[in-house]
């Protein structure tokens, strides 16, 4: 079984070439170095999954905000996510995500949302967030993979807004111009 833990700067290589080689184009890894250089990262959130000391997986969950009309709201989103493809269906990924919503919780985060892969996070409890919460972007997304998860009950409760992204995300992928 794999173990899961924090990242640490030596593994930068790994986790770049593993999400290079898991998306097929460098649009992650670059949201990853984007990330790790600004406020937004935190690096508690930031994890690997290992197995016989190689990093068959890797998750980061990412600082961000909702603006409301009143405030803006710190919440969570799931960016980059990957496993590498022959460690798939073996629980990796189940390990890595449940890992990182109970030290997002720890770390008094009451939100997370994700942008993709929608029918893997609705197993996690993730639901629609347009739908359920009054969530919105300034780009389009398919509504079966813009979802949110409450880290705390009711703590999406009447909050709608948009999500707003750091501007390191726009240099990387001009959709994300908040």
């Amino acid at each position: 079984m794999p173990s899961i833990r924090q990242s640490y700067s030596k593994d930068i290589p790994v986790i770049k070439s593993l999400l290079y080689t898991s998306y097929h184009r460098p649009n992650e890894a670059n949201f990853f170095d984007a990330i790790q250089r600004s406020n937004t990262y935190i690096p508690e959130l930031s994890l690997v999954a290992s197995k016989n000391r190689e990093i068959i997986g890797y998750i980061l969950l990412t600082r961000i905000g909702i603006r409301t009309a009143n405030e803006i709201i710190p919440t969570l989103v799931v960016l980059p996510f990957a496993v590498k493809r022959e460690f798939r269906g073996e629980g990796v990924g189940k390990l890595l995500v449940d890992a990182a919503i109970v030290k997002a919780r720890d770390l008094g985060f009451t939100s997370c949302t994700s942008l993709s892969c929608g029918k893997y996070f609705k197993r996690f409890g993730f639901l629609p967030a347009r739908d359920e919460f009054g969530l919105e972007l300034y780009f389009e997304i398919n509504d079966t993979d813009f979802l949110a998860l409450e880290l705390t009950e009711n703590s999406l409760f009447r909050k709608s807004g948009f999500l707003i992204f750091p501007d390191s995300f726009s240099k990387i992928d001009p959709v994300f111009t908040s």
